[in-house]
């Protein structure tokens, strides 16, 4: 199903925050998912449906998105492995010389690297029927004007409980994430941006 990105907005955009699926994980402690490569990310909470891209693979560009010749944005970490439990600060910057616009704060996804291939951990947990991303709202139709050199800042603890709700909304379609965090590689992408998504990756691992 291809899912489109004011679909995935409609519910993202004001996620409730749920906690993990089966985990009780907290900084100190192991992270309880699979470790290295799953083959894919299996959930055994039936009314779960794991939230879709709203992008294709080919549409996602590494550290620095480019349009043209022309930098546009860059997506930068403060580190590339992460003790479970601990946090990451990702930050969005615009790298022209001219104002430019974005989707909301929300636009991203957490996804874990599986033999399937790129999937996120986070998902629907109240039984949506056919498509948890139908609807629209405000947000959904949110843009945000970004000065030369600005951008968005998230600060991802990462743990379960504080993956579903790291922009702070309202929503009808509350989140969790299943099954719990493993170490193993992940990434973070933001889809805002009209000329394509912008990703890093990281690695997860047990807590230091």
């Amino acid at each position: 199903m291809r899912v489109t990105r004011r679909g995935v907005l409609s519910t993202l955009g004001g996620a409730a925050a749920v906690g993990s699926a089966g985990c009780l994980g907290g900084a100190g402690r192991e992270p309880e998912g699979p470790a290295g490569t799953p083959a894919e990310l299996v959930c055994e909470e039936d009314e779960f449906r794991r939230l879709e891209p709203p992008f294709d693979e080919d549409e996602v560009s590494y550290t620095t998105l480019v349009a043209d010749g022309e930098p546009l944005f860059e997506l930068a970490l403060d580190g590339r492995t992460i003790s479970y439990g601990s946090s990451v600060r990702i930050a969005l910057r615009n790298r022209t010389d001219e104002p430019r616009e974005t989707g909301p704060m929300s636009a991203f996804s957490l996804q874990r690297d599986t033999e399937a291939g790129w999937q996120d951990v986070r998902g629907t947990t109240d039984g949506s029927a056919d498509d948890p991303f139908e609807g629209d709202t405000d947000e959904a139709e949110a843009e945000t004007v970004h000065a030369s050199g600005e951008g968005f800042v998230w600060d991802l603890t990462i743990r379960e409980s504080d993956l579903v709700d790291v922009v702070e909304t309202e929503s009808s379609h509350p989140l969790s994430v299943c099954p719990p965090l493993g170490t193993g590689s992940y990434r973070f992408v933001y889809w805002g941006i009209p000329e394509g998504a912008i990703a890093e990756e990281f690695t997860v691992v047990g807590p230091g």
